[in-house]
């Protein structure tokens, strides 16, 4: 998930989000994509935020992104 274009990794972030615990095989790139890319609109943080929701549901955590 670290490369790609903007919505791309967007709707990867999108799907990997709704399939839930099937996820689990790619918890380790979910969590390296977590990081905003200057070179994206808005930083892509909105990507960063659907990463972060599913990271937070696979890991019963409460994380945040600012």
């Amino acid at each position: 998930m670290a490369d790609g274009a903007q919505w791309e990794r967007l709707q990867a972030a999108i799907v990997l989000d709704e399939i839930d615990e099937k996820a689990l095989p790619v918890i380790n790139s979910m969590q390296e994509a977590l990081e905003p890319r200057q070179e994206f609109y808005a930083d892509g943080k909105y990507t960063v935020r659907v990463i972060n929701r599913a990271l937070n549901e696979l890991n019963g955590t409460n994380h945040t992104v600012k």
